[in-house]
């Protein structure tokens, strides 16, 4: 699975849990970056290296 797809995932659990929408810059918001950002991870334009690093680890 692609970095992106499980951000994007991600970002849909937590919609879920919190019964409600959340926009790409309330999540960037949260993630602490910027909404451009976040939406270079969704594209594969740019990716979170220490996440990505963590993500190889457990693989």
């Amino acid at each position: 699975m692609k970095l992106a797809q499980i951000i994007h995932k991600i970002h849909k659990l937590i919609e879920a849990k919190e019964i409600k929408n959340i926009t790409k810059r309330e999540m960037a918001s949260r993630l602490g970056i910027s909404e451009r950002t976040y939406m270079e991870w969704l594209r594969e334009t740019n990716e979170p290296i220490a996440m990505k690093a963590v993500l190889d680890i457990l693989s």
